[in-house]
């Protein structure tokens, strides 16, 4: 029964580390995208901070009132907690009119929001292979005391038995052989 378990532990491990490799590759692919448009972002805010008078835009920012949504859920799988939140993508509303601030500002607006999906799609891919790691672990640690401690705890038990039947049947057998000696 224990080597059944272990059988179970050790698929359970291989199938996280394939899904945990799956993932990582994916985030991997999605890190490389989001890095290159947040890089775009960074340089097209550079020049929009150039242009525009910070506090001015600092205090539309303040009185800009715009929540955007966020959904979800944690869910389980084979002892790892996957995250699975969303981004409810709406029309973002404008900052000020256009003698408030310039349309690159908005553009800057506009960039962000729209990398928002990617920056929470990558936040849960990442998380999920973080938690996967930590369930491999739990689960290698498991396989290694069943490997190392369990079954050969369970096998030095099995022939400590054996060697105590066989010992009572030698006493069996030396006794039936005394009791025919006797009978003789």
């Amino acid at each position: 029964m224990a080597r059944e378990g272990m059988g179970l532990l050790e698929r359970k491990r291989d199938s996280l580390m394939g899904r945990a490799m799956d993932e990582l590759e994916a985030s991997k692919r999605l890190r490389l995208e989001v890095t290159e448009a947040w890089r775009q972002l960074q340089e097209a805010w550079e020049e929009v901070y150039g242009e525009e008078d910070i506090g001015r835009l600092r205090s539309l920012a303040q009185a800009f009132v715009f929540s955007p949504q966020t959904a979800g859920e944690r869910r389980m799988w084979m002892s790892a907690t996957l995250n699975d939140y969303r981004y409810e993508k709406t029309k973002l509303p404008f900052l000020g009119s256009s003698l408030d601030c310039s349309l690159r500002t908005e553009r800057v607006r506009g960039m962000l929001h729209a990398l928002m999906p990617k920056m929470i799609g990558l936040m849960n891919r990442e998380s999920s292979v973080r938690s996967m790691i930590v369930a491999l672990r739990q689960c290698q640690r498991q396989v290694n005391a069943l490997d190392e401690v369990i079954i050969p705890g369970f096998q030095d038990e099995q022939r400590r038995i054996a060697q105590q039947l066989e010992e009572r049947e030698r006493e069996t057998l030396f006794q039936i052989k005394r009791l025919k000696e006797a009978e003789a």
